[in-house]
């Protein structure tokens, strides 16, 4: 799954409620109009039950005291006795499922009543049930088979907001004081794992529209801890907090003062101004940051692209 065309559920909502407040009943006859002009004929059942008032994704809850714990840990008991068992070798060699491929229906659908879970706010439950989840892509036998991200990644299971659900609800259900340590902890673990992207708490927001409580204090503990705990796996995050409380001038002050040992926080910087279409001012970034980096620094060459980008938005050819 392209990650960089997915657009995050909170701005999808936020994009699409912001479409339809000011438009009159006539104008949203005539997009419902173009919509089931594309819909496909064995999909026009589903579509007219779609437009009924009374209609819900999810026409029942899912009770507290459900079963989807034991679910999960009965589906992990069968993957765990299977690695126990001889492979068939008439699988492919290079078939890193073999068979384990018998499992992979079963966990996608095991993904997607935990996010039902999460959207109807049990948020423990749903921490509970990741937690497990997540682990049995850990799982392998003596011949390296197991279930990976990629082979239950579909349309319909995407994994990365699988993750950005899990750790909100660690969020959600970690006392305010231990947020942060907590999830530091669970972030790291996770970024080892084979996903496309690095995580971060971007996906934290992203993954609902309904404000954090207590973000603030929040990032502010995690600026604190990960700037002061020098750890490779913090740079990234202690750049993202700044950047998500202070803005760019945060992320000025940051280069400004530690770009020597966080090189990569100009890039940062610069990308901000960018995305701001400030571009006069991420040159002059551009410009601190090659006169502060050693000349042998790899970094420099993605500066210099930033610099060359500036340049064709503002059409200057002499920068370019």
């Amino acid at each position: 799954m392209n990650q960089s065309q997915k657009m995050p559920l909170k701005v999808f909502i936020e994009e699409y409620m912001k479409i339809l407040q000011p438009l009159s009943a006539d104008e949203l006859k005539a997009i419902l109009k173009g919509m089931a002009d594309e819909v496909k004929p064995h999909a026009r059942d589903e579509f007219i039950k779609k437009l009924s008032p009374t209609y819900m994704p999810h026409p029942h809850r899912i009770p507290f005291d459900l079963d989807i714990l034991d679910e999960i840990d009965s589906l992990k008991e069968d993957i765990l006795a299977q690695g126990e068992e001889e492979p068939d070798w008439e699988h492919d060699d290079e078939d890193s499922l073999g068979e384990y491929e018998q499992f992979v229906s079963p966990l996608r659908n095991l993904f997607g009543k935990t996010a039902q879970l999460f959207e109807q706010g049990y948020y423990e439950a749903t921490e509970k049930a990741y937690q497990v989840l997540f682990s049995i892509f850990s799982i392998e036998n003596a011949y390296g088979h197991g279930i990976r991200t990629y082979d239950v990644e579909d349309e319909d299971t995407d994994l990365e907001e699988a993750r950005a659900r899990y750790f909100r609800s660690i969020y959600m259900t970690t006392k305010e004081e231990k947020r942060v340590p907590v999830l530091l902890k669970v972030m790291t673990d996770m970024g080892n794992r084979d996903f496309q992207s690095r995580p971060s708490l971007q996906e934290i927001i992203n993954i609902s529209p309904a404000l954090l409580p207590d973000f603030t204090p929040f990032l502010q503990q995690w600026i604190e801890i990960t700037q002061t705990e020098e750890k490779p796996s913090y740079d990234a995050g202690l750049r993202e907090a700044t950047h998500l409380l202070h803005g760019s001038s945060g992320l000025e002050n940051l280069a400004k003062k530690e770009g020597y040992k966080r090189p990569r926080v100009y890039l940062d910087w610069m990308q901000a101004l960018i995305d701001a279409k400030n571009f006069t001012e991420a040159l002059n970034a551009g410009e601190i940051a090659l006169t502060a980096l050693p000349e042998d620094q790899p970094i420099r060459a993605a500066i210099g692209d930033l610099i060359a980008l500036c340049g064709d938005s503002l059409q200057d050819e002499k920068i370019q």
